[in-house]
């Protein structure tokens, strides 16, 4: 572009990091507009993610690899509920954590958060060890309410392998998408025979070395080693894949996937209803009379403090409450917190609603942050500036509505 001096301007370059693993040098730039955060993620007591350990994919290593957040807000800086779910190993997460973050190439990145053409799911393994910690977990705390009536937060072993070591696989949703043919591969490196292996959509619809179902299929996942905590979270990579999974489900009626995928997206989905799981007071317990007593004592504590809304005319009634303002043309942000007492489903889908944007499930004002508008101002003012503000979130399409602004599916 033209500055008013009549020089041509550009944006600077980026500073380029240095790998010294591999004895790449940094590539300075004076007055740079864009950060380093690409390639270092903040988190835990400083630690970084560093370029050096490639693509969790295909072990290579690029600058031009992509960060993916497991776990993604469609509000900015929102840790959306993981907090809750009591999953992470240390107080004050983030979402910019290491154990949040992988390198991704942009491909894969965008195939996988975008288009949804790929799930990374714990392997069976690794799932089978998790829900039997997280089942045996949620089994003591409903002990623990039926026996004593109180709600004790979830502890898990961090220190299990299942959680230090886990290991992936990745599900190919839509494998001739992710890959068209002719001629496209995923290639992954191999550093014990310094090659790649090639791997394409096999007839079988697994990813395959060749297109034949006897042919050796995709290798399982191991994360790069990190220090402490800061390696990846297997429970943020399960729920990152449920979130795909269900959708993948709900569209299609079934889950179209090979038997041994199948497999994965069962287990994983299970995994993550334990996670979003609570103890309910068993009827009859000690446990469910004590909650009910300390519930009825709290209502009679409410009803008492609770000040009287109207004021008293002089003659003795009730003077009647001011009228309700009339509704702003602009929507104000919902309180998207769920109630305590919220059922499993309704955790659940509040979870997805704050973790991913690339869906119809939800209201338009949690999209609000997430699709930049020139001007909210007269969004709601006519029904075809609402249409328009739909097709835009949701997509050209028609989108029929229940009356709420809210897409019926």
């Amino acid at each position: 572009m033209f500055s008013k001096s009549g020089r041509i301007s550009v944006k600077p370059f980026a500073t380029v990091p240095e790998i010294s693993e591999l004895g790449l040098e940094p590539i300075l730039r004076p007055e740079s507009s864009v950060s380093d955060v690409s390639s270092n993620g903040g988190g835990e007591q400083g630690v970084v993610v560093p370029l050096s350990e490639g693509c969790l994919i295909t072990k290579t290593v690029k600058y031009t690899h992509q960060l993916v957040h497991w776990v993604n807000a469609v509000r900015n800086g929102d840790p959306a509920d993981v907090s809750t779910l009591c999953i992470i190993p240390y107080q004050g997460f983030s979402l910019p954590d290491p154990c949040n973050l992988s390198f991704l190439e942009a491909y894969i990145h965008i195939s996988l958060d975008l288009y949804a053409f790929l799930a990374i799911t714990p392997s069976l393994a690794t799932a089978d060890s998790l829900i039997a910690m997280v089942r045996a977990d949620n089994q003591r705390r409903q002990d623990f309410l039926d026996k004593e009536g109180i709600f004790v937060p979830r502890t898990l072993d961090f220190l299990s392998p299942s959680f230090r070591d886990p290991s992936f696989e990745l599900v190919a949703l839509h494998p001739r998408h992710f890959l068209p043919q002719p001629g496209n591969v995923l290639s992954i490196y191999d550093p014990v025979g310094n090659l790649f292996r090639h791997y394409t959509p096999a007839h079988d619809l697994y990813l395959r070395e060749t297109m034949t179902h006897t042919s050796d299929p995709l290798p399982t996942i191991f994360p790069p080693q990190r220090a402490s905590f800061s390696a990846v979270n297997v429970f943020l990579v399960a729920i990152n894949a449920e979130i795909k999974l269900r959708r993948f489900e709900a569209a299609n009626g079934s889950l179209p996937l090979p038997p041994s995928h199948v497999a994965l997206a069962r287990r994983t989905m299970e995994l993550v209803d334990l996670l979003y799981w609570k103890p309910r007071p068993t009827q009859g317990s000690r446990g469910a009379e004590l909650v009910q007593t300390a519930q009825a004592a709290r209502q009679n504590h409410t009803r008492r403090s609770r000040p009287k809304t109207g004021s008293t005319k002089e003659s003795g009634e009730d003077e009647p409450e001011p009228a309700a303002a009339a509704p702003s043309l602009v929507r104000k942000r919902r309180n998207l917190s769920y109630p305590a007492d919220a059922d499993l489903e309704t955790r659940m889908a509040y979870g997805r609603a704050l973790m991913c944007g690339h869906d119809r499930d939800y209201p338009p004002e949690l999209f609000e942050d997430a699709i930049p508008l020139p001007d909210v101002a007269p969004l709601y003012s006519s029904e075809a500036d609402l249409q328009t503000w739909r097709n835009r979130v949701y997509g050209a399409a028609d989108v029929q509505t229940d009356g709420n602004d809210v897409p019926r599916s």
